[in-house]
């Protein structure tokens, strides 16, 4: 069974008194230049950007697009490795606010962001650091919701960091949130008996459904555990009883990170039976991975733009190309269907066994043959 040690309450309170002053919440606006911005609220974690353009398909002005994406995706790789350098690298693009609030926004609404880093980033001692997860706490409303529902709510977009002083950073700021959005209620005495509940159905969580912990905690021990915690009162039995019931039956779960779990290690593969069930684990694994975000992009509301540029298509194509290609020769390299054949620029068909023409997506004027590259002036 786990063991509870937390610090006095009159340190917890001083400390509470001591906290950083924000400065009020504002509007966020996260500034990404003149023709994009990105908006928390459409975010869906693919492509958190919406553009505010004139109403024309301006082919500069989707360029400069998709640099800001390119630039955007840069400071969220950066992030998910070391998250003030991403940070530094968003602001220094202007792609990012400088503020708490732009920042807790940022960590809210991007879903691409690693929910490890995320967690240690909230949970550090800097100064900055503790306005951010101020504001990103401020910005949560549990009102009205049951603790435990809250605590899920919490702890659903990071996971908590190792260090123990960082989990209690938060749990505290957590606690003192709750009583702010529910200051009606008359089940808890102070922020104090928040705060050890809190940490005690963390616990409880980790006892109760990790298989490293073989003793298992009971009901009556984690009551027992739980007492005098109210300002020296007990808190009702029946509610610690509900609390004990509902984690047993579903744990609190961790926000996982985006990263695939099981990585193929072929000298721990011992025989071919082995390396095809890993295969097709992971093979598994990447379409839920898959399936997940192409639901999450299909439930954007985003702005579409009628192209009338070759311009726009021509980046499309210049990645596509070769899959496009390599797709086609697979039923077509061995076709002897006369009806199956491409025109090359000069109106003269060939199957596709004897020549392959594809205009070379760089606009060079070059036709790609099975005998080699000419030009279409050569043919």
């Amino acid at each position: 069974m786990s063991t509870l040690t937390l610090r006095p309450a009159s340190a917890r309170r001083n400390h509470q008194n001591r906290r950083i002053q924000t400065p009020r919440r504002q509007k966020p606006s996260i500034a990404m230049g003149a023709l994009t911005r990105w908006t928390p609220q459409a975010s869906s974690g693919i492509g958190s950007y919406s553009t505010q353009m004139s109403g024309t398909d301006n082919p500069e002005q989707f360029e400069v697009l998709k640099q800001q994406k390119e630039i955007i995706e840069q400071g969220i790789d950066l992030f998910n490795k070391k998250p003030k350098r991403g940070i530094q690298y968003l602001q220094e693009q202007g792609m990012l606010g400088t503020t708490p609030e732009d920042l807790a926004q940022f960590l809210h609404q991007e879903e691409r962001l690693d929910s490890t880093q995320v967690g240690e980033f909230l949970g550090d001692n800097d100064r900055f650091n503790k306005e951010v997860m101020y504001a990103y706490v401020d910005q949560m409303d549990f009102q009205g919701k049951d603790f435990v529902s809250a605590l899920r709510m919490f702890l659903e977009g990071f996971r908590l960091p190792g260090e123990a002083q960082k989990i209690d950073r938060l749990m505290e700021k957590f606690a003192a949130r709750y009583l702010e959005c529910n200051q009606g209620q008359t089940l808890f005495a102070s922020a104090d008996t928040a705060y050890v509940l809190a940490y005690s159905i963390i616990m409880l969580t980790t006892d109760l459904h990790s298989p490293q912990v073989k003793n298992k905690m009971t009901k009556e021990q984690y009551i027992k555990m739980n007492r005098g915690i109210n300002d020296s009162k007990d808190l009702p039995e029946e509610y610690l009883s509900a609390i004990y019931d509902e984690i047993a039956g579903k744990k609190i779960a961790m926000k996982e990170t985006k990263e695939l779990t099981m990585k193929s290690n072929k000298q721990s593969v011992a025989s071919e039976k082995q390396r095809r069930l890993l295969y097709n684990l992971e093979m598994e694994q990447m379409a839920k991975t898959a399936k997940a975000l192409m639901e999450a992009v299909s439930h954007v509301q985003a702005p579409f733009t009628s192209a009338t540029h070759l311009e726009h298509v021509r980046p499309m194509f210049k990645l596509a190309w070769t899959p496009f290609l390599a797709a086609f020769s697979v039923g077509l390299q061995d076709c002897d269907d006369t009806e199956v054949a491409v025109t090359v620029p000069g109106g003269h068909p060939l199957r596709y066994q004897d020549s392959v023409h594809l205009l070379h997506p760089a606009g060079e004027g070059r036709v790609r043959t099975g005998v080699g590259e000419v030009h279409p002036a050569d043919s």
